[in-house]
């Protein structure tokens, strides 16, 4: 009487793929049999129990990634200044146990076997399983291969962007290697590769605390404007390069500082990318804002019959046909630079993003990408210039007017 685990996911994973165990059992045959899958948070607390009959060969599958991906969500980091750690939003432990249920005849009332033949709740699972929410497509398999993102940050995004003195940004990496302490090292240059300054970030965080296995790292020159050395001279315009390294071999990472003299021409956009946590994108050339009215009206009658006078004077100015509710929709576009092949690949994950900001000054507001459809860059030969406009709509809209 014991229940056999045959397929787990690996750890750490994303919550965005498929996240499969597959069980069996030699008491498949009792009465009233079905499998039983606990997803129990870091701390044991049961989140969820599923019931399952087995199928024609003996084997019980389960698939828990809708279960998973309803408990994660995303740091809201866009401002930090230091290396921080997650909020328990971007990252979580979750506990899976099996068991089997069944009773004595096909009508009696049944009782819960633990996976090591005992009478009690499922024990049967393998250890603690931690999860971001990073997308595993179907074409790519079962496994988030968190391998990929060991030895750098957790973005497909270039190594070499474009940075504005204004604006805000964050790169973040795994925590859970055995690579803590994590010191950044912020190198700023000048256009003759000449060093005006360079200082450092430590992290100090446990990698053993949930909350402390993933941690966010400030970029952009806004986050950084506070350090000591590099702060006012990112502020400045004497600077031409930022490269942000690691001592955990996670590579580098360079940003160019890019002419902000019409800053109202470029939208900051925040997105969550396809492993879970914030990118940064400026479209730069001119964006436009289309706004639609929709009117909703009565016709006033032109004689006051309402009047609490003895008399009706003659009111030229009396409305006749009268707005008693106006909403105003706005629809805004912004156009990218010219992109390169990996730039193009990569804004993808823009289009197909859960959540995407702008930046407005120090803050973000959340907005809602309204392209329908975006022609791709797939041949770098005979698509040697191309742009997106990115098309996109306030997440709170105006006011109605009354």
């Amino acid at each position: 009487m014991a229940i056999t685990l045959l397929q787990q996911p690996t750890s750490p994973n994303g919550s965005g793929g498929d996240i499969i165990y597959v069980v069996s059992s030699n008491e498949t045959a009792q009465p009233q049999h079905k499998f039983l899958l606990d997803v129990k948070d870091g701390n044991d607390v049961l989140l969820k129990r599923l019931k399952q009959p087995t199928n024609p060969s003996g084997y019980c599958v389960f698939e828990i990634s809708q279960i998973i991906d309803d408990y994660m969500g995303y740091d809201e980091v866009w401002n930090t200044t230091t290396i921080t750690s997650s909020s328990k939003s971007n990252i979580k432990d979750f506990k899976i146990y099996a068991g089997e249920e069944y009773g004595a005849s096909t009508s009696g009332s049944v009782t819960i076997y633990n996976g090591n033949g005992g009478v009690g709740d499922p024990a049967v699972g393998g250890g603690t399983k931690t999860f971001i929410p990073a997308v595993e497509e179907r074409s790519e398999g079962f496994n988030w291969v968190f391998s990929d993102y060991t030895a750098s940050y957790l973005t497909n995004s270039p190594l070499t962007q474009s940075v504005s003195t204004d604006e805000w940004g964050t790169l973040t990496h795994f925590n859970i290697t055995g690579s803590n302490p994590t010191t950044i090292t912020y190198t700023v240059r000048d256009s003759n590769n000449t060093i005006l300054g360079t200082t450092s970030l430590t992290n100090t965080f446990s990698t053993s605390v949930e909350d402390s296995k993933i941690i966010h790292i400030p970029v952009g020159p806004k986050n950084l404007s506070s350090l000591p050395t590099i702060g006012s001279i990112l502020q400045g315009q004497t600077w031409n390069t930022l490269q942000v390294v690691s001592n955990t071999n996670l590579g580098t990472i360079t940003y160019k500082r890019r002419d902000n003299c019409i800053p109202q021409n470029g939208t900051r956009f925040a997105f969550i990318n396809k492993l879970g946590v914030w990118d940064y994108y400026t479209g730069t050339l001119t964006k436009t804002q289309t706004r639609s009215f929709n009117t909703n009206t009565y016709q006033q009658n032109f004689i006051d019959y309402s009047t609490n006078t003895p008399t009706i004077t003659f009111n030229p100015s009396r409305r006749g046909e009268t707005i008693y509710n106006k909403t105003i929709d706005a629809v805004f576009s912004a156009q990218t630079d010219w992109l390169t092949q990996s730039e193009a690949d990569w804004l993808v994950e823009l289009f197909e993003s859960p959540s995407v900001l702008i930046q407005s000054d120090n803050y973000f507001l959340p907005v809602v990408i309204t392209n329908q459809n975006i022609d791709m860059k797939t041949n770098p030969r005979g698509q040697k210039l191309f742009t997106y406009t990115i098309e996109y709509r306030l997440a709170n809209k105006k006011k109605n007017r009354k």
